[in-house]
C-alpha cells in the first residue's frame, strides 16, 4: 500500500485521523483498519461523544491548493493565510483549528471564519470544504458545539420517506396561523401526499392540535430531550443551522412558511438563505395582515417580503384585502400570488337556538391590544340591559385589562382553545372588536353556527361577512355603533333570525372544507399548475 494512498484514505476519514492525532490509535491500529474495512469504505464514530470537537487540519491542508488558491486571490483569505496553507513546511499539525494560536497567529482569519471551516469540514468529512464553500454561502455559527448532523439524522430516521409538503410553523398552539398550517396539513393528506411540520419558535401544541403532534418536528422538544438543550437560548445562527439541517434531511418538494421568526429568518439572513431555498422544490409564504402599535406604525413578517420574494414562488393569503395591499405596496406579481378561503369545521345552526328573550352577548379573542378588549367598558355601560360573557386569555401581553373597573353586566368566563367549547347557543350576538385583521377564524367559526357578527369592516372580515353587511359599525373605536347594532339585534328577534341564516348559508357556499380542497390542489405539488390567483 503507497503511503499516498493511505494518506488520502484517511484525508477522508478525518475521525479516525483524529483518533491516532490524540494518542488513542496508534499507526498500526490504522494500518490494520484501513486492511480490515477501509479500502472499501471508510466508517465515521457512530457514537456522538466520539466526535472530535473539530476535525484534523488535513481536511484543510491537504490537496486543496487550488481552493485555497482561489480563496486567496479573492481576498478572503490573506498571504499570511495562503502560505500557511500551502506551504508544507509550514502544515498545522492536527488539532482544534477555532482554538489554535498558532492559527490564529498565522493567518487574518476570525474564530467566525475559522468556525466556519470547521462546520464545513463536519458536513462533508472527505469532500473538500472550500470546494464546497466556492459554490454556497459561508456558514456562520458560533463557537459551539454543532447539533446540526445528529439533528439531520434524527429527522432522516423520523420521516425516511420523500417528505410532499414541510410546513414551517411557530408551534400548534391556538391562533390562527397555527389553524391555517392544519388546513393546509390536511389538505395534502386529503390529496394523498405526505406533509410534515417543523415547530421552530416554542414547543407548545394546544390539545385541539394534539392528534398532529407525531407528524411535527418539535425542535425545542428534541433539544432538550436529545442534547439537554433549551433551544430558544441558542443564538439565532445556530437555530437556523437547525432548520437548514431538517430541510437538507427531508429535502421536501414544497416548503411552506407560516408566521415562523425562525423560518423568516433562515430564509433571509445571507448565511442560510441559498442553502435553505436549495433544500426545498418550491417555497410559499403565508401572509395575513400587519401588526399595527397603538402609536399607528405597522410592523409584521410583510417586512421580510422584499428579500425573500426571490426566492419565492408564492405568497399565499386568508383575504383579498392584504394581498391588494402588498401588491401595491411591494409591486408583487399578482401572478405569483394566491388567496385562500380557509374553511370552517361546523356549518350548521346551533341547537337548541337561544329564545327570543335572549340578552347575553359573546365576546371571546385574546386579551391583547389588537382585539380591544378595554372598549367592552364603554359598550357595556350603554347597555345595562345586555350580559357580557368574555372568554380569551393574554398571549402578547401588551395591554392592561382592569376587570375591577368593568361594569357589573361583563362576565370573565376563562380561556378557550376551540370554538366549539364556547355557549353559542346561549348568545343572540358574537361582538368582535378587532383593530386589525386578517381573515380571523373564530368570526367563521360562530358565523357559520347562525350567530349574528357585530364587527368592525377591518382587514379581511369583509371577504367573510360581504361589504354590505348591515351590522358592521363604522371603525373599531365606534362605540356608538356597537351599541347601537347590539340594540338592534336584541330588540328584533327578525333581523337575528335572517342575519343568522346568512351567514351559515355563506359559510355552506365559500367554507366547506371540500371546496378548500379543490381550492387548495393547484398549490399542492404534482397538480397541473404550482400556483395560480385561487378563490377570489
Amino acid at each position: 500500500m503507497s503511503g499516498r494512498r493511505f494518506q488520502g484514505y484517511w484525508q477522508a476519514y478525518t475521525d479516525l485521523l483524529e483518533l491516532h492525532a490524540r494518542g488513542w490509535w496508534d499507526e498500526s491500529q490504522l494500518r490494520a483498519h484501513y486492511e480490515s474495512s477501509g479500502k472499501a469504505e471508510g466508517r465515521l464514530l457512530s457514537r456522538p461523544e466520539d466526535i472530535p470537537p473539530d476535525w484534523s487540519d488535513w481536511l484543510y491542508f491537504s490537496d486543496w491548493h487550488d481552493e485555497f488558491s482561489w480563496w486567496w486571490r479573492k481576498g478572503v483569505l490573506d498571504t499570511g493565510a495562503y502560505s500557511a496553507l500551502v506551504n508544507p513546511e509550514e502544515w498545522l499539525p492536527a488539532g482544534r483549528i477555532s482554538q489554535s494560536e498558532r492559527m490564529r497567529d498565522l493567518t487574518s482569519l476570525s474564530p467566525q471564519a475559522r468556525m466556519q471551516l470547521v462546520e464545513h469540514a463536519r458536513a462533508l468529512p472527505g469532500s473538500g470544504p472550500l470546494r464546497e464553500m466556492h459554490r454556497t454561502a459561508l456558514r456562520w455559527c458560533s463557537d459551539g458545539e454543532s447539533y446540526a448532523l445528529p439533528l439531520a439524522d434524527l429527522v432522516a430516521e423520523r420521516f425516511p420517506g420523500p417528505v410532499d409538503q414541510l410546513l414551517i410553523l411557530p408551534w400548534l398552539e391556538a391562533g390562527g396561523a397555527e389553524r391555517v398550517g392544519i388546513w393546509h396539513h390536511e389538505a395534502a393528506l386529503h390529496a394523498g401526499l405526505t406533509s410534515v411540520m417543523v415547530l421552530g419558535d416554542g414547543a407548545a401544541i394546544s390539545p385541539h392540535f394534539a392528534d398532529h403532534a407525531g407528524r411535527a418536528i418539535n425542535l425545542c422538544e428534541i433539544f432538550l430531550e436529545e442534547f439537554g438543550v433549551d433551544f430558544t437560548r441558542l443564538p439565532i445562527e445556530q437555530r437556523c443551522e437547525a432548520l437548514v439541517a431538517v430541510l437538507e434531511a427531508l429535502r421536501p418538494r414544497l416548503a411552506h412558511l407560516i408566521h415562523s421568526y425562525l423560518g423568516y429568518t433562515t430564509f433571509t439572513e445571507a448565511a442560510t438563505a441559498s442553502r435553505a431555498r436549495a433544500a426545498v422544490g418550491r417555497l410559499h409564504v403565508s401572509a395575513f395582515c400587519p401588526h399595527i402599535h397603538p402609536d399607528g406604525c405597522q410592523d409584521g413578517y410583510f417586512r421580510y417580503l422584499p428579500d425573500l420574494m426571490p426566492l419565492t414562488d408564492c405568497v399565499v393569503f386568508d383575504n383579498s384585502w392584504y394581498r391588494q395591499e402588498l401588491v401595491t405596496r411591494f409591486g408583487l406579481e399578482e401572478s405569483r400570488t394566491a388567496v385562500l378561503r380557509y374553511p370552517v369545521t361546523r356549518i350548521a345552526p346551533v341547537e337548541p337556538a337561544p329564545g327570543p328573550d335572549c340578552n347575553r352577548v359573546l365576546w371571546a379573542s385574546r386579551l391583547d391590544a389588537q382585539k380591544n378588549p378595554a372598549i367592552l367598558a364603554p359598550i357595556a355601560a350603554e347597555l345595562p340591559e345586555l350580559e357580557f360573557l368574555v372568554y380569551g386569555s393574554a398571549v402578547l401581553n401588551d395591554t392592561v385589562v382592569d376587570w375591577a373597573t368593568m361594569p357589573p353586566n361583563v362576565h370573565r368566563a376563562g380561556g378557550f382553545s376551540d370554538p366549539a367549547a364556547l355557549p353559542l347557543g346561549e348568545v343572540f350576538a358574537f361582538l368582535y372588536t378587532s383593530r386589525f385583521d386578517g381573515m380571523p377564524n373564530i368570526v367563521m367559526e360562530i358565523g357559520a353556527r347562525g350567530v349574528p357578527v357585530v364587527a368592525p369592516p377591518v382587514g379581511g372580515i369583509a371577504d367573510f361577512l360581504g361589504a354590505d353587511w348591515e351590522l358592521q359599525v363604522d371603525h373599531p373605536e365606534d362605540v356608538a355603533g356597537y351599541v347601537r347594532q347590539l340594540r338592534r339585534l336584541y330588540r328584533q328577534p327578525d333581523l337575528r333570525a335572517a342575519a343568522g341564516a346568512r351567514l351559515v348559508d355563506i359559510a355552506r357556499r365559500e367554507r366547506s372544507v371540500q371546496r378548500f380542497f379543490a381550492d387548495i390542489r393547484p398549490l399542492l405539488p404534482d397538480a397541473d399548475s404550482m400556483h395560480s390567483n385561487v378563490a377570489e
